[in-house]
């Protein structure tokens, strides 16, 4: 065990070296719903423990922790967190007068700023979508979020809102943006994905949506699945292939999308189904021809491909699995851990699988 108290989420900071926890709980002096975050290092030592983050805008103790985000430097990072059937983003930030760190509500502080704003006439209007918030690339204090059909950034220390002017026409109103390594991607009004190369500020048109529906916007967005990401309808789902430059199209709405280390198949999960599809011909053992698609798994909640890029790691809803590709007889599927995990992570670099057991405890299994 990495970690002797239970938990309800974990993360690995992109550098591999922090792990954040997270716990929902009660208060000692109240009945007010808390969370409790924590940092480890990568073998399950505190490094930081944040105080019990108080809830109170909740009118039911119920609280989903659906994802976190990181800056690429490691040093921060944001929790998104459903309740009441409200998205808000918590956000770690130092407090001078204690000269530690806490969590605080990033969305409701950058509510506050666009209000003064206004107030001042800095913002005429304020159509904010708060719902997506990222860092921004350039400097991991700023946040990045939509604002009147253009980009925006909010700095965390100074309270401020500022227009970085990601994106070089305006007039062209952003439906939907995400910032991924160094680069923010978005689709503007009429349909077309651009990115903007942050270290050189160059704009590129990438890709433009087949038969886009201006009047139905709203159905598309800019969707991160894992590690690869891409656009989402009601429809279809277009993954972006790095390598190649290109979108690939799949139907209907996905829920994770990735590449495997040799970049020749994509993983996805679709309706529960974990399946592979084959982007280059294989001539040789299991042959195939580029487009095959295999369903590999039902009832998958999660998944990874294994560092040789011939077996994925599974998370299925009673059990870790490593299922093989190969399945010219009869596919195998090695049962790992027994019990429903709360939620896995696979690291290739030292081959181990992370996981909270049902009893929410951070565990390691070794796959070498």
């Amino acid at each position: 065990e990495l970690a002797t108290s239970s938990a309800d989420f974990f993360s690995f900071s992109p550098d591999q070296t922090k792990i954040l926890i997270a716990a929902r709980g009660r208060g000692a002096t109240s009945s007010l719903p808390i969370l409790k975050t924590t940092l480890l290092d990568a073998s399950g030592n505190p490094i930081e423990i944040f105080g019990d983050f108080s809830l109170k805008w909740l009118s039911s103790p119920r609280l989903k922790i659906l994802s976190s985000r990181w800056p690429q430097s490691s040093e921060s990072f944001l929790l998104k967190v459903e309740g009441d059937k409200k998205i808000h983003w918590l956000l770690a930030v130092s407090n001078p007068k204690t000269k530690s760190r806490e969590l605080i509500l990033a969305d409701e502080e950058i509510k506050k700023s666009l209000e003064a704003a206004k107030k001042t006439g800095g913002i005429s209007k304020i159509n904010a979508s708060l719902d997506e918030i990222f860092f921004n690339p350039q400097n991991p204090k700023e946040l990045l979020f939509l604002l009147n059909g253009d980009i925006y950034a909010f700095n965390a220390e100074t309270k401020i809102v500022r227009n970085p002017k990601i994106n070089n026409n305006p007039t062209l109103a952003v439906i939907s943006f995400l910032a991924e390594g160094k680069n923010v991607w978005w689709l503007d009004k009429t349909g077309v994905v651009k990115k903007n190369d942050l270290n050189v500020n160059l704009i590129k048109e990438t890709f433009r949506i087949p038969d886009f529906a201006s009047s139905s916007a709203d159905d598309y967005r800019v969707a991160s699945w894992g590690d690869a990401f891409g656009i989402q309808t009601k429809t279809e789902s277009y993954v972006y292939k790095r390598n190649g430059g290109e979108f690939i199209v799949l139907e209907g709405p996905i829920t994770l999308a990735r590449f495997s280390p040799d970049g020749k198949k994509l993983l996805y999960l679709k309706n529960g189904e974990a399946v592979v599809r084959y982007l280059e011909e294989i001539k040789t053992g299991d042959v195939k021809k580029a487009g095959d698609e295999d369903i590999i798994a039902p009832r998958v909640k999660d998944a990874a491909w294994h560092k040789n890029s011939g077996y994925l790691v599974l998370t299925a809803t009673d059990s870790i699995k490593i299922a093989e590709l190969d399945g010219r007889s009869e596919r195998n599927i090695f049962e790992i851990v027994k019990g429903e995990p709360k939620t896995a992570f696979y690291n290739p670099d030292n081959e181990k699988i992370y996981f909270l057991d049902a009893d929410g405890l951070l565990k390691t299994v070794s796959l070498k």
